[in-house]
């Protein structure tokens, strides 16, 4: 890995004005790295989707097999339509963070929403 920074912008003597830099990887290291992380991610949401799925005749008020399955289903969809967006606007860095930003955010809102949403409801009753 090699971090580089380019310069996208010059001021009126020439000085940099606007640089953004990142990590290039040239001998395929990062994507070994990059793959390895989404088949672990890939295989935890599997595990959590088929525990949901077993545990879903469970009869208490502490069965969260649904809540969990919209969460998932949120953060896929989250992912499925921002992660080809970041790619799309790759040269732009303050796109790039915000919509990292709002993929992690929704992911995490998702999650906090679905399952503590239903207790606090539940509570206040």
């Amino acid at each position: 890995l090699t971090w580089e920074i380019r310069t996208l912008q010059y001021d009126e003597y020439n000085r940099p004005k606007v640089q953004i830099g990142g990590c290039d990887s040239t001998d395929g290291t990062a994507v070994a790295y990059v793959g390895s992380l989404l088949a672990i991610d890939g295989i935890a949401i599997l595990i959590t989707l088929w525990q949901a799925y077993l545990a879903r005749h469970i009869t208490t008020d502490l069965s969260e097999s649904k809540y969990i399955g919209i969460a998932v289903v949120a953060i896929f969809e989250a992912s499925f339509i921002g992660v080809p967006v970041i790619y799309i606007v790759n040269e732009q860095p303050n796109a790039v963070l915000f919509l990292s930003s709002a993929i992690i955010f929704v992911g995490v809102m998702a999650i906090l929403g679905c399952l503590f949403g239903p207790k606090y409801r539940a509570y206040w009753k």
